[in-house]
């Protein structure tokens, strides 16, 4: 879902409140996914089946995937306080951007800053979104099917704000060939 028309003007508020709107349901879903019965039992199952690896690069990179996933809700409720909490906390967010690019223009570099900010906030919904689905899938099997899972692999060499930076950069593209 783009919030953006054709001449690149972002509805800010729209964005604003779809994100933060998708980031409380999908810390609701986490929430259930880590700490339910089921969530709780699956991740010390998980956690002490790859304690007990005994190859370290292994046990290193599935325990890196596991804290990125235990940790989801910390991750959502920094975006949600760093960037959509408020609309003056969005548009700090917004002005921060600005204020790293700096080219000298200030309102090309506002421009430019809230269209970055729009792509990373609906490339954040889009991965989180993949990320509790799959994670909602994996706690009703065994914890020994999740070394199988292509889609978890990609935690273990890129992080979830990296995920999303790259995503962030496809929107962008995907905007620009229809503009």
């Amino acid at each position: 879902m783009l919030f953006v028309d054709a001449k690149s003007n972002v509805d800010k508020e729209a964005l604003r409140q779809y994100v933060a709107r998708e980031l409380e349901i999908l810390l609701d879903r986490i929430e259930v996914v880590l700490y339910g019965d089921r969530g709780k039992e699956y991740w010390d199952g998980f956690h002490n089946m790859v304690g007990l690896w005994k190859n370290e690069k292994k046990k290193t990179k599935w325990l890196k995937v596991e804290a990125q996933l235990i940790n989801l809700d910390k991750f959502v409720k920094g975006w949600v306080t760093t960037s959509v909490e408020t609309p003056e906390r969005f548009e700090f967010f917004v002005l921060s951007k600005a204020e790293e690019i700096a080219s000298g223009d200030q309102q090309h570099d506002y421009f430019w800053a809230l269209q970055i900010r729009h792509d990373q906030l609906v490339a954040l919904v889009e991965v989180l979104t993949e990320y509790v689905k799959l994670v909602e899938e994996l706690i009703r099997r065994s914890p020994k099917d999740v070394v199988d899972e292509k889609r978890l692999k990609g935690l273990a060499d890129k992080s979830m704000e990296e995920l999303v930076y790259f995503r962030a950069e496809k929107i962008n593209k995907d905007r620009n060939k229809v503009s």
